[in-house]
């Protein structure tokens, strides 16, 4: 992204906030809900970090021996509870990108066989963190902060506010959001990954992170994203199809863009990576 188009946005975004949503653009004809665990919460706090903040586990569906995916929090801050009047402020800007209620810290993802640790690892920080008053770069940090609870408005479409009304009790009432939603977004037709939002530049663009469960290596996995000679693990607006294609980048006046970007990226099952397949620019006037 241009310089130019880094500073129209950063006024944009001191604005309306940088928030997530974490259920936002997951399709969910292609979520696979897990069956329910027979294992557990002490067992799993015998195997991770005992300062550890267990944040979230999941069976991992049709696989034997029978696994689990583990996200635990290590120096972890939680978002104070806001009462519901300040909710309504806090939470309603920029839909596509709201996080209500955050944890924040170094999290890790670990893998559970037979009751025991096969591995573990620490999901790197976004590198696209930027200092909202100067615009520069922040110092590369694993500290990412996650939705524990939204409001009922922004996590379920049920509870949609009707345009023009006020929000109703119910609306602004918290509920839990599942982090963990497994999906096949590599194309081998097994429901092992699933995504995470992290840090949101502007509305419509929250980059994304996948990781999961490798069939091929039995370990818990962060994809990393190959962009020629550099490696990613967060990209905007990075969401992998069920045959692991992303299509993504910024179309013709997308918050003043004056250029028209396309990349399209593609899952490469011997490197276990994405891969960038081609890209475009083009001027949009």
């Amino acid at each position: 992204m241009s310089r130019k188009k880094l500073l129209f946005i950063i006024p944009f975004v001191l604005i309306v906030g940088f928030f997530y949503f974490p259920s936002l653009k997951i399709d969910t004809k292609n979520i696979n809900k897990p069956d329910k665990t027979n294992i557990s919460d002490s067992s799993i706090k015998n195997l991770i970090p005992k300062e550890a903040l267990l944040r979230e586990y999941k069976k991992i569906p049709n696989l034997s021996p029978e696994s689990y995916l583990v996200l635990y929090v290590l120096n972890s801050k939680t978002d104070e509870l806001l009462e519901p009047s300040r909710r309504w402020s806090a939470y309603t800007s920029c839909a596509s990108g709201i996080e209500g209620r955050a944890i924040e810290g170094n999290y890790h993802l670990a893998l559970i066989q037979n009751n025991k640790l096969i591995n573990d690892v620490s999901i790197p920080g976004s590198g696209s963190n930027v200092d909202l008053s100067t615009g520069k770069p922040l110092p590369p940090s694993n500290n990412i902060r996650l939705a524990y609870q939204n409001i009922r408005m922004n996590a379920d479409p049920a509870y949609l506010k009707l345009e023009g009304s006020e929000p109703s009790v119910e609306q602004l009432e918290y509920t839990d959001v599942d982090l963990m939603n497994f999906q096949d977004l590599n194309g081998d037709g097994y429901y092992y990954e699933f995504l995470l939002n992290g840090f949101t530049l502007a509305c419509g663009h929250t980059e994304h992170l996948v990781l999961g469960y490798s069939k091929a290596n039995n370990k818990a996995v962060v994809y990393p994203i190959i962009n020629k000679d550099q490696t990613f693990y967060w990209v905007d607006n990075f969401l992998p199809n069920s045959e692991g294609k992303v299509e993504q980048g910024w179309s013709c006046g997308d918050h003043g863009s004056d250029t028209e970007e396309k990349n399209t990226y593609r899952f490469d099952p011997k490197k276990e990576s994405y891969y960038l397949e081609g890209s475009s620019t083009k001027k949009c006037y």
